[in-house]
């Protein structure tokens, strides 16, 4: 199991290790391609978590959510808006 994500600058030296939480669902990239997301199921309490964390082009986690059901994220950073939307949480496997 992976313990961490590596985030490399554009010369393709390591600038950043990202801690994971369990299970990775999707990742992908805002509309304006400024900040990189990272969907995780989680399990808390004995039910299943959406994690969704927010991570800068350095590699630094800007915002971070969690939700027992499906829904948005919507968030500032940087005086700029961000809204994702994500599925019913689902148990790792």
């Amino acid at each position: 199991m992976v313990e961490f994500a590596v985030v490399y600058d554009d010369a393709g030296r390591e600038i950043r290790r990202i801690p994971k939480v369990l299970y990775t669902r999707d990742c992908g990239k805002t509309h304006d391609e400024r900040l990189f997301w990272l969907h995780y199921s989680s399990v808390e309490d004995g039910a299943a978590v959406n994690v969704i964390r927010f991570i800068d082009r350095d590699g630094y986690s800007v915002h971070e959510a969690k939700r027992a059901r499906a829904g948005t994220v919507s968030f500032k950073h940087k005086s700029r808006s961000y809204s994702i939307a994500f599925p019913t949480p689902e148990y790792p496997h």
